[in-house]
Parts: C-alpha cells; sequence; structure tokens
C-alpha cells in the first residue's frame, strides 16, 4: 500500500484506501496512512470498530480516529471473547480453491520433474 502511494504521490494523487478486512487489519492501515504524506481518507466498513474484538474499541471524534500511541499496532485484542466467538470455516475459496491449488500442484510437480529430467538427461 505504501509502494502506491509514493508512486501516485509523484503525479499529486492522494490515496484513499479501502480496510474491510477488521479492527486489526484497520491498525494496521492507520500505521500506513500515517506514513504516507498524501493520505487523505481511510474507509473502513465495520460500523463497531472493534466493539467486541478489541479491548479498547476506535473512537471516532469529530470525523475522525486519533492514531495509537501504543507499541506496535496500538491495540490489544480481546482473546478470550475471540475464543467464545470463533466458529472453523473454509476461506480462500473452500473446496474449490483447495481442487485448482491441488491442479496446480499437479501440473507443477510434473513440470518440476520433467525439468529435473532434461537437467540430468534422464
Amino acid at each position: 500500500m505504501k509502494r502506491v502511494a509514493n508512486m501516485a504521490e509523484v503525479y499529486y494523487m492522494h490515496t484513499m484506501p479501502h480496510c474491510a478486512i477488521g479492527p486489526v487489519a484497520f491498525a494496521a492501515c492507520l500505521q500506513v496512512d500515517a506514513a504516507v504524506p498524501n493520505f487523505l481518507i481511510q474507509e473502513q466498513v465495520d460500523a463497531g470498530l472493534g466493539e467486541g474484538i478489541l479491548k479498547a474499541p476506535w473512537k471516532v471524534v469529530e470525523g475522525h480516529i486519533a492514531l495509537p500511541a501504543r507499541p506496535g499496532l496500538g491495540i490489544e485484542v480481546d482473546e478470550s471473547v475471540l475464543r467464545d466467538r470463533h466458529v472453523p470455516q473454509e476461506e480462500l475459496g473452500g473446496k474449490y480453491y483447495r481442487l485448482i491449488g491441488n491442479i496446480l500442484g499437479i501440473a507443477l510437480d510434473k513440470i518440476k520433474k520433467s525439468y529435473i529430467m532434461q537437467q540430468w538427461n534422464l
């Protein structure tokens, strides 16, 4: 994200990043936003702003969120709440992702095997 912002800065363009992953990713985005001079606004779609996930949820004051002053990302995740709420689920496309990954894996294995055989003149 910072690299893209740096490229945009050359053309006098502002950045308006979007974060829809959750409060931990939002904390990381805020750190990057603070580091780029052409930052304009940070979009966040989580209406709760970490409510029930962070020990101290984000507070919006007059349309702004202050940068955290604590070390690291500046947030503390309430792990006990997450342990109770966590429901294991497939990510990254579930069974279709695995199917495609297996097909690609098999194809890559054949390519590697072919390459090794050519290198060793087998």
